[in-house]
């Protein structure tokens, strides 16, 4: 999301931030509408920075093992059913297991 919203944001800034209007000032269902389209909104901005952290806690714990793969190729094996954490879990069992 590209607007600007106040750094400790309330759910009545970030409405009026986004469409111009405070929430009530128009018709309740087109308030829902746009409460419904906010929400989506932060659902898929919440689901990208999920993927981003992710990846950047992959990226960091990677840098301590030498891999001959790339990191694309590494991405394209991890099962995305698994957490971080589980992955995380088996590499520290697989570099014991080789010691």
């Amino acid at each position: 999301m590209s607007i600007s919203i106040p750094s400790n944001p309330t759910a009545v800034a970030v409405f009026q931030a986004n469409y111009g209007t405070a929430p009530g000032s128009q018709d309740a269902k087109a308030d829902g509408e746009k409460w419904e389209r906010l929400c989506n909104e932060l659902l898929v901005e919440r689901e990208r920075l999920r993927a981003e952290l992710e990846k950047a806690r992959l990226d960091e714990f990677c840098k301590g093992f030498t891999l001959d793969l790339t990191m694309e190729q590494v991405y394209a094996h991890v099962n995305r059913e698994t957490s971080l954490e589980q992955i995380v879990a088996e590499l520290e069992r697989s570099a014991e297991a080789e010691t």
